[in-house]
């Protein structure tokens, strides 16, 4: 999976194709957390908050995330990795 700037383009980092991302915020920085909504074409809502825990700029970006409502209530968190190349 390949990405341009989160700070460019917030929607298009956090959403896959065809969903839009209404919501997003973010505090990229080691123990910084985001919280994001991404939209399907159908009107449904899938939020997802996390927290980065590792960030190695332009090679990696550990995080955990979840899904949630809006308000931030999810289930367990899974631990993700992204590597950048």
């Amino acid at each position: 999976m390949t990405h341009r700037s989160p700070a460019a383009a917030p929607g298009e980092f956090f959403s896959k194709e065809g969903l839009t991302a209404p919501f997003c915020k973010i505090d990229f920085r080691v123990g910084g957390i985001f919280h994001n909504c991404m939209r399907s074409p159908e009107g449904m809502d899938y939020w997802s908050p996390g927290v980065y825990r590792e960030i190695i700029l332009l090679e990696r970006i550990v995080y955990i995330d979840s899904f949630a409502d809006e308000k931030g209530n999810g289930v367990p968190a899974t631990p993700e990795c992204l590597t950048l190349t």
